[in-house]
């Protein structure tokens, strides 16, 4: 697999990068404050795959589709979401429950994407905006 790849779709509106990356982010909701370690599942794959430690790059476009339906795709290299690995370290996972005010038991927190996504995704969502 050469890259790694979220799709994010709206019908009626424009995709816009926020809107993907809170979407994709928010998946961070259904590890109910636990770290993922090599335990994590595709319903959380794409908060997975932008937070993935080792890929670097990532590149954007957004299109009009039919019926007035928007789609954004995200491709990112090296690709992430391997099975059997985590997708970052322990010290990243305390480093966003700090972050967030929570404790990493605590099962009830929010995390906000735009404020603990890392520079590479704040820098193309700001470019695409």
């Amino acid at each position: 697999m050469q890259f790694g790849e979220n799709l994010y779709a709206t019908g009626g509106s424009v995709a816009s990068c926020q809107g993907a990356v809170t979407a994709w982010y928010n998946e961070i909701n259904k590890l109910n404050g636990k770290y993922p370690g090599t335990k994590w599942t595709l319903d959380v794959g794409h908060f997975t795959q932008v937070m993935w430690e080792s890929s670097t790059k990532v590149g954007c476009a957004r299109t009009l589709a039919c019926e007035g339906k928007s789609i954004l795709v995200c491709n990112y290299s090296p690709p992430g979401n391997w099975a059997g690995q985590a997708p970052f370290s322990e010290k990243v996972w305390e480093s966003l429950m700090q972050a967030s005010g929570a404790r990493s038991s605590s099962p009830s927190w929010q995390v906000s994407a735009l404020l603990l996504a890392t520079a590479s995704v704040a820098a193309w969502a700001a470019a695409l905006a």
